[in-house]
């Protein structure tokens, strides 16, 4: 009999403990969801829809999040609480196929990252490729001492 209670005793703690690492597991995989989670008012970024991505300093960002021109004014791609870029939008009533902004010359442009270098004296362009309906297809790309943005794309309905 001690031999049985000895031996449940032993399998339940040791039930318990694989437990505990799963929960830890689930725990780390809920505060990434919760970073990675669209800030409000953000539309969560996807292929066919809200969408922002560029190479910077030659790596692949890809916004996992947007906030819609209409909401602040400008779009801003989000990484989680990682880093953001946010840029100049033009108003859908000023927007045509081939219409172009000089970044940085009285068009906004920024890029964050949280525990990173802040740049300034932004220069670059940005360009309308497409437009469908209420939605925007662009290209874009900057520069600042230390940060160089290639291959920028951005999709988002106009305000």
């Amino acid at each position: 009999m001690k031999y049985y209670i000895l031996s449940l005793v032993v399998l339940v703690s040791m039930t318990a403990c694989n437990g505990q690492g799963s929960v830890k597991e689930q725990a780390k995989k809920t505060e990434q969801a919760i970073k990675d989670a669209p800030r409000p008012g953000a539309e969560p970024a996807s292929e066919a829809g809200w969408t922002m991505t560029a190479n910077v300093n030659g790596k692949a960002w890809k916004a996992t999040s947007v906030m819609p021109p209409a909401a602040a004014g400008v779009m801003i791609g989000y990484v989680g609480e990682g880093s953001y870029l946010m840029m100049y939008s033009f108003e859908k009533r000023y927007a045509k196929v081939g219409k172009t902004a000089k970044l940085g010359d009285g068009y906004s442009v920024d890029f964050w990252v949280k525990n990173g270098s802040n740049y300034s004296g932004y220069t670059g362009l940005m360009e309308i490729t497409a437009l469908n309906g209420e939605w925007a297809e662009g290209k874009f790309s900057f520069t600042a001492k230390g940060l160089t943005v290639t291959d920028g794309f951005y999709r988002v309905k106009l305000k």
